[in-house]
Order: structure tokens, then sequence, then C-alpha cells
């Protein structure tokens, strides 16, 4: 089973609140060629790094606020993610455009919401 983080608070009334998940992994240190990105579009959220030297993505995707986990992979291949909760499905792609620029496809529907489809430039190297 998946689903948010909720802190829960005891009163009249009762409070629920979602809280923000820091990605599960560190950065890399100081001196390193690395790019962080932080992007999103509707529901679908993606924090990472790019290590610049080697083309190795390490990415928290985040889909209705719910994390996916981290994944790694080397763009010259590309990272593909097929998503399957709940109320939302779909997949998404990361890869290398033009040999330079850092891209995503996302096609995903949530199913009180609509669909978010479309291949963006998240940034160039």
């Amino acid at each position: 089973m998946s689903g948010a983080a909720v802190n829960l608070i005891e009163g009249d009334p009762w409070q629920a609140t979602q809280e923000d998940l820091s990605p599960d992994y560190d950065y890399p240190g100081d001196g390193e060629n690395i790019q962080r990105f932080d992007w999103s579009f509707g529901p679908v959220m993606n924090v990472g790094y790019l290590d610049l030297d080697t083309l190795e993505i390490t990415v928290n995707p985040m889909y209705m606020g719910i994390s996916a986990g981290t994944l790694t992979g080397n763009l010259r291949d590309g990272v593909k993610l097929n998503i399957s909760y709940h109320l939302g499905k779909g997949t998404q792609h990361w890869y290398l455009k033009n040999g330079n620029q850092l891209w995503t496809h996302v096609d995903f529907s949530v199913s009180f919401n609509g669909s978010y489809q479309g291949a963006y430039k998240i940034f160039s190297l």
C-alpha cells in the first residue's frame, strides 16, 4: 500500500495535514558537476539532480502528492516509469534531447481531474 505522510492532531475539530516528503537521497557534495532540478506540471512533480559528467540522473517523482520513490539511471538510455495508483495512472520518461537538454514525456491521468500529457524541457545542460 502506498500513500502520503499525514500529521493527525486530536482536537475539536481534528486536524489532518499532509506533510512534505523530502527526497530519500542526499545531494552530492560541493565541487561535483551536478545540476539540481525541481519541475512540476499539474499533479506531477519531479525533484532530483543530474550528474553532468556521467549523465546519471536521480529523481524523486511524485504524482498527486504521492512519492514513487527514488529512480536512478542514465539519460543516454532514458529512464521510464509506469505509474499505477488507485486514482491515477500513466507513464513518465526522462531522456536526453539534442545532446544537451533534459526532457521528460508525461502521460498521466487522474480519475477525477483529467489528463496531463506532453513532452517538456526541464533544463539545458
